[in-house]
């Protein structure tokens, strides 16, 4: 029951006073709502009611005729009193066409300086809301990662060797665009030992002032015979490294002599970083600016469960697992709602009653197919495609 009534009883047989006529007619406004029609536009609803009402309360509900389509998140101003937020599931920002013109609503004030949108939004779209592994804009179409996407960061020319063993060590600076999942790592090396011998180790570290610093993880490995080989190390774990933060391999063989040395080149031709070398252990490194390391850098490109830009370049979970469209803005690594089902209004320069498939460009449809094709809706408007899953 609302709290904030300021008309007062009247006895029986009791004529009401105008007083407490206009209040009761407030109250009446307040929590049952008055009605008209918006004016306003760009998302900023202008509402004029009982000039009765000069200030926002908890509780209070307005009625409306909406004017116009919202394409966004989206104020209401009652009576010029001020342009307040509307939210829908209590603090989320509308999305586009929440409301659609000639829509009508119901808001109430709430105790956090908001609106709520209580009446039933047009139903053209079913919503469900995952985890961004990328930046994503609205409008663009989006797959369900299975975690099977796999890639690599490479720089795999070499004209020289550099020693590992003893007390010597080499590094390898890089960095990575998006969050990615290091499973293994790929080095060519030179044994003039002659035998195959534990006791060499492949470690990750953060870096810090351009040195490795901090250790992420460690795998040691055994060398082959062979006097020259070119060697995968395997983490027990896959390593998770964020985008754009500078990390180094790095590979020892500690109390281990002999000649055992790594391939690199001594041109710069990795513009990611660049190789370091020590000959005391790690304690301090000497920046070989413009020599890179052979190494192979391998990862899962993607997460299970997270939504991923669709791509039809490649007979993969990219091409193969759309679910739709996002329906709003989603940061890496947040959660955000996409249209799975239904109509998502988030397109443009759409031509009306063609179908449209996946393309080769990240997150972007085309009336024509990708290297692979995959149909993923009809358009209904310039504006607007009606979602489909035949994924052939």
């Amino acid at each position: 029951m609302a709290t904030d009534f300021v008309s007062s009883t009247v006895a029986s047989a009791q004529a009401a006073t105008a007083t407490q006529y206009n209040n009761l007619r407030k109250d009446v406004l307040q929590n049952a709502g008055d009605y008209a029609t918006t004016t306003g536009g760009t998302n900023a609803y202008v509402l004029a009611v009982d000039s009765q009402i000069a200030a926002y309360a908890a509780g209070q509900v307005f009625k409306f005729t909406a004017s116009f389509s919202n394409t966004g998140s989206a104020t209401l101003n009652v009576n010029s009193i001020g342009a307040i937020t509307i939210k829908k599931n209590v603090t989320e920002n509308l999305d586009a066409n929440d409301i659609i013109t000639g829509q009508i609503c119901s808001v109430v004030y709430d105790t956090n300086g908001n609106f709520q949108i209580i009446s039933t939004p047009p139903v053209n779209k079913l919503q469900k809301s995952y985890t961004a592994g990328q930046a994503i804009t609205a409008g663009q179409s989006v797959a369900l990662s299975d975690g099977t996407k796999t890639a690599s960061i490479s720089q795999t020319s070499s004209n020289a060797q550099q020693s590992f063993s003893g007390t010597n060590e080499i590094a390898q600076t890089f960095t990575v665009p998006i969050v990615k999942s290091i499973t293994s790592v790929t080095l060519s090396m030179h044994n003039g030992r002659g035998d195959s011998i534990s006791g060499s180790f492949v470690y990750i570290y953060s870096v810090s002032a351009g040195v490795p610093n901090t250790l992420l993880a460690t795998k040691g490995f055994t060398f082959s015979a062979s006097s020259d080989s070119v060697f995968t190390v395997t983490l027990d774990t896959p390593l998770v490294i964020s985008p754009n933060v500078t990390y180094a391999i790095v590979v020892a063989a500690p109390g281990l002599g002999g000649t055992l040395n790594l391939y690199y080149q001594n041109t710069d031709v990795y513009a990611g970083g660049n190789m370091l070398t020590s000959s005391n252990s790690g304690s301090t490194w000497t920046n070989q600016a413009t020599y890179d390391l052979y190494f192979v850098l391998n990862y899962n490109k993607t997460t299970a469960g997270n939504i991923y830009l669709t791509d039809a370049t490649s007979n993969d979970e990219l091409a193969n697992n759309f679910i739709g469209f996002a329906n709003q803005a989603i940061a890496q690594g947040s959660a955000g709602f996409i249209n799975i089902d239904g109509e998502d209004n988030n397109q443009s320069s759409l031509t009306i009653g063609k179908t449209y498939y996946l393309s080769n460009t990240p997150g972007a449809i085309a009336s024509s197919a990708g290297s692979q094709s995959r149909k993923i809706g009809l358009s209904t408007s310039a504006t607007s495609i009606l979602i489909k899953h035949d994924n052939s």
